[in-house]
């Protein structure tokens, strides 16, 4: 995996390593934390361009702007906006054979856009993902 990308997962994994503490962060801080891995995620690679061809890193790269977006939320509720590039890149990285393949990156992809970006009907499709036997 590219170091830049690598570098992105670890500061992300440290930021979700203080909230499983307890830590409670400021939020002027949690929005620098955002913007900076918002910003450095757009600058490995577009989601508007051809996807990356290393399966672990568009994995790497989706699975993080899905995490990303789950510290956006609506105004005036606690709903996840909606991210249709996001979605159809995460369900097309979803679907690649080699991602399949790897039980545990298929795992997180599946939970974090669970929990993030797919709903209504692309809830079905997750469902499906989600019984499919190894």
């Amino acid at each position: 995996m590219e170091l830049f990308l690598e570098q992105i997962l670890i500061d992300a994994k440290n930021v979700v390593r203080l909230f499983n503490v307890g830590y409670r962060i400021d939020p002027l801080m949690l929005q620098e934390v955002t913007v900076s891995l918002g910003c450095r995620l757009v600058g490995f690679h577009e989601l508007g361009k051809l996807p990356l061809q290393n399966w672990l890193e568009a994995a790497c790269h989706i699975g993080l702007v899905t995490f990303i977006s789950t510290f956006f939320l609506q105004i005036g509720g606690r709903r996840f906006l909606k991210y249709g590039i996001v979605t159809e890149r995460l369900k097309s990285t979803i679907d690649n054979r080699s991602v399949q393949e790897d039980s545990h990156v298929m795992l997180w992809l599946l939970f974090i856009g669970g929990i993030s970006i797919l709903a209504g009907l692309d809830q079905v499709w997750l469902l499906q993902k989600y019984r499919k036997p190894p």
